[in-house]
């Protein structure tokens, strides 16, 4: 039952999503790994006389004392790992995988092209004449006609980012193999 609840929650969360969640723990684990290798080594040496302290009876509190300040760096390097993980969670709401990808492919499929051809239409209008404006060798650039297609783009992978109280936004990554058209004439 572990296993399917493992399998379940890397189909849901998705697999690039758990790849990631995989590298931060990763850089977690490595990060605090050697921070406590370091302190130990540190602790090893005082109590070898690497660190030209004489006499047993003095290497002893001194290498408790490293040991000491090894635990403290370790608890401070950890608690950043965990506050900057936090931060980054505080804005990071959800990861979309394939269940939740379904309806939001489904209302592409559904709103592509007709809603999205005057916004995309608007933008390559815009981006003509502001190309004409900064080359003095273009005299005009205009869009004669503009047609989305029919394919819509299919949707790879999803993160929801939650901005405030009122706003919120989506990190897509599709692959959109288009067939728009535009006929533009200079």
């Amino acid at each position: 039952s572990t296993v399917a609840a493992f399998v379940a929650a890397i189909i849901a969360l998705g697999k690039e999503n758990t790849r990631r969640l995989r590298e931060v723990v990763g850089i977690v684990y490595r990060r605090n790994w050697s921070v406590i290798k370091l302190s130990m080594q540190l602790t090893m040496d005082v109590l070898r006389g690497k660190e030209q302290i004489s006499g047993f009876k003095r290497r002893i509190p001194a290498a408790l004392q490293a040991l000491k300040d090894g635990i403290a760096e370790v608890k401070r390097v950890f608690t950043e790992s965990v506050a900057a993980i936090k931060k980054e969670t505080q804005m990071y709401s959800a990861a979309i995988g394939l269940p939740g990808l379904i309806p939001i492919q489904y209302i592409f499929d559904r709103i592509f092209p007709s809603t999205l051809t005057a916004p995309f239409e608007s933008a390559l209008e815009d981006a003509l004449l502001q190309t004409a404006k900064d080359n003095a060798q273009i005299r005009k650039l205009t869009l004669k006609k503009f047609t989305m297609g029919d394919i819509a783009p299919r949707i790879l992978e999803a993160r929801l980012f939650d901005l405030g109280n009122r706003d919120m936004a989506f990190d897509l990554e599709m692959n959109w193999k288009s067939n728009a058209r535009a006929d533009v004439e200079m």
